[in-house]
């Protein structure tokens, strides 16, 4: 059994580190396999091909790999740093934290276990999030993602100076790499600031840069309906909807869109379509109550307002389902 790497098997692994860094990730996989395939007790091997398998966004490789890379050496940082990363893409946050706190006990100045516990606080906290990927960004003043996620941070937060300035941060940084999302969520933090050209510019931008993306679709088209442009806002509205058929905020937006045309039919066709995807939602069976009550079908408004009454909580909602069924009655 061989103890160390031969030359061979080096060199395999050098090719792999090589290719990973131009992002040949597939170049990289190949090299890094011809090497555990001698030498099959070679962590950093499994460990820089469960890298490679997460660039490319096959998580449970990555995660296959960075297991048996922490199987072979339970202090290697960057196993359970990829690992973490990989779990918190599949939607398991506790696991991806619990794996990044581990990394960075292991090695604390090393910006990704930082990064990567950020994201997944992103999902449970905010202002873990952002104490995370400060101390990212103090280890690497150049890290883009960093920035990105913190921006995303901020405009959950409803800090919309800081996310400017954070995206704006990470398009600089890196404008080559930057993605759809990026720009999207600063053009969500420019609309909430009222400045809507600039958001429409960002979203703009996401959608030439992913023409699939129906998040930026609909927020394009809620802008043009904010702007009167209500052809413009149909015509996004409805891209988002090809491509997301259960997107329940487009079918809104649009719902509301027909409301502005006078079209109640098709504005109760997407409120039909709200309800299917959220049946427990009082504020939509108002919604749609108000756009049978334009069409003058009391009785179906009135059982609406019932509905939401029945599922609400929120005293202001009720009163006013309330207040329309004694006006429907009289």
């Amino acid at each position: 059994m061989e103890l160390h790497p031969t030359e061979a098997e080096k060199q395999h692994f050098d090719s792999g580190v090589a290719f990973a860094e131009q992002g040949r990730f597939d170049k990289a996989i190949s090299e890094f396999t011809k090497a555990i395939e001698t030498y099959p007790r070679w962590a950093q091997a499994y460990r820089n091909r469960g890298a490679a398998y997460l660039q490319k966004g096959d998580w449970h490789e990555a995660i296959s790999d960075s297991s048996k890379a922490i199987e072979l050496d339970l202090d290697l940082p960057g196993a359970y740093y990829i690992r973490g990363g990989a779990y918190i893409e599949i939607g398991e946050v506790d696991r991806g934290i619990a794996d990044c706190s581990r990394a960075i006990e292991l090695d604390p100045n090393d910006p990704i276990g930082y990064y990567n516990r950020g994201r997944g606080y992103l999902f449970r906290s905010n202002d873990k999030a952002i104490s995370d990927l400060n101390k990212a960004i103090e280890l690497d003043p150049e890290h883009a993602d960093a920035y990105g996620v913190r921006g995303t941070a901020y405009l959950d937060k409803g800090e919309f100076d800081r996310a400017i300035d954070d995206l704006t941060k990470s398009i600089e940084l890196s404008p080559e790499t930057r993605d759809a999302m990026t720009y999207n969520n600063r053009g969500i933090a420019y609309f909430e600031k009222g400045d809507f050209d600039t958001a429409l510019e960002d979203f703009n931008k996401a959608i030439e840069l992913d023409s699939n993306f129906a998040l930026s679709y609909n927020n394009r088209g809620f802008i043009s309906f904010e702007k009167g442009d209500l052809d413009a806002a149909l015509k996004d509205l409805d891209k988002a909807i090809e491509l997301e058929p259960n997107y329940a905020q487009a079918y809104i937006n649009r719902a509301a869109v027909y409301s502005e045309l006078g079209d109640f039919d098709k504005a109760l066709a997407d409120w039909d379509q709200v309800i299917r995807l959220y049946p427990d939602s009082a504020w939509y069976y108002y919604r749609r109550g108000l756009v049978y009550e334009e069409l003058g079908e009391n009785t179906e408004a009135i059982k609406d307002f019932e509905k939401a009454i029945s599922l609400s909580s929120d005293p202001n909602l009720i009163q006013q389902a309330e207040q329309e069924i004694e006006k429907l009655k009289k």
